[in-house]
């Protein structure tokens, strides 16, 4: 090859790195107040008509949205919806995986005014203290925008335990992967989106559920994000090695026994038990403690990574990861 050519090329491919290099930063940093989708076209699909396709496929498939099966799996009450809905809990994997369990959770919600979301998910790619919010002031997805909050945020922004991190909220997927679901329900809707980092003391996660629910106004919907039980050797937690499927749905049963009976105490008790690796657990403490005392639980859906890919391959029987759709019903957040 002639060396110009070879010289052209290098001059080339650094002149693109320097250009990812710099949109990252220039994402990452916050010097732009758009938060660009960064899971579309890997965890779920980045055109919008086939994301259209994909998310109109997951609501049809998420009929009757209270699943019978789901509830006889975990043992869980059968309860109607017929109240309104104050919260979800809906899971967070790429949606070959997960969608059409989220789907029951947004399902339930397709006749319902919501003025308003605020989503707490947890952050798998790094360590913090504390809770996150974007500098960013819109979120996109192909679907469209979300516009940020920046009123509430402001206001969180007065306790030492919010703090803004861009970077953890460009690249955590725990919220990203609700957007489009939230969009296909409810178009353009205002958000307050909080990462909830790696916390041990129960007061904290209380300060941050009492200053989340002073924000909260009739009409406005909380969506936790959470997975459940990831078992397998790739995830650190192998607690049984036989009769695995079995295993995992006690596991997940008794996980959301405590959720059905807003038993936080009991819940705290039972992470500590079984160090039950709950991604959202404590998203879903907060949310336990904000709740009113009247609320209601419902299982909408529930089932595994095994029961979607099956077990034909050494990967899918070597890891499990558990989905769930809950329904919080109360009388209202202001009451």
């Amino acid at each position: 090859m002639h060396p110009k050519v070879i010289w052209f090329s290098i001059f080339l491919g650094a002149f693109f790195l320097l250009y990812i290099i710099f949109k990252i930063t220039w994402q990452a940093t916050g010097l732009n107040s758009l938060r660009l989708p960064t899971y579309a076209g890997n965890w779920y699909v980045g055109k919008k008509s086939r994301l259209i396709e994909d998310l109109d496929f997951c609501s049809r498939a998420a009929q009757p949205v209270i699943d019978g099966e789901s509830a006889g799996r975990l043992s869980a009450a059968k309860q109607e919806l017929t109240r309104p809905i104050l919260a979800i809990i809906a899971p967070h994997a790429a949606y070959r995986y997960s969608g059409r369990v989220a789907a029951h959770s947004y399902q339930a919600l397709k006749n319902q005014k919501v003025k308003r979301i605020f989503l707490i998910g947890p952050c798998h790619q790094v360590r913090f203290h504390g809770a996150v919010l974007p500098v960013s002031r819109v979120f996109r997805t192909p679907l469209g925008d979300s516009p940020v909050d920046s009123e509430v945020t402001l206001k969180l922004l007065q306790s030492p335990l919010f703090r803004e991190d861009e970077a953890i909220q460009k690249f955590e997927h725990s919220i990203e992967m609700q957007l489009p679901f939230i969009q296909h329900t409810f178009g353009s809707i205002k958000i307050v989106p909080v990462l909830i980092g790696n916390m041990s003391d129960p007061a904290e996660l209380e300060s941050i559920a009492r200053l989340l629910k002073t924000q909260l106004q009739a009409d406005d919907l909380v969506v936790v994000s959470s997975d459940f039980t990831h078992w397998g050797r790739y995830y650190h937690y192998q607690p049984f090695k036989e009769d695995i499927k079995e295993n995992i749905t006690k596991l997940d049963s008794r996980a959301y026994s405590y959720l059905e009976r807003l038993d936080l105490k009991g819940f705290r008790a039972f992470k500590q038990e079984t160090a039950d690796t709950i991604c959202g657990f404590n998203p879903c403490c907060i949310l336990l403690d904000m709740l009113p005392k009247d609320s209601r639980c419902t299982l909408l859906k529930y089932n595994t990574s095994q029961d979607v890919m099956g077990t034909a391959s050494r990967q899918s029987r070597q890891r499990s990861i558990s989905y769930m759709a809950i329904a919080f019903t109360g009388s209202s957040w202001t009451e």
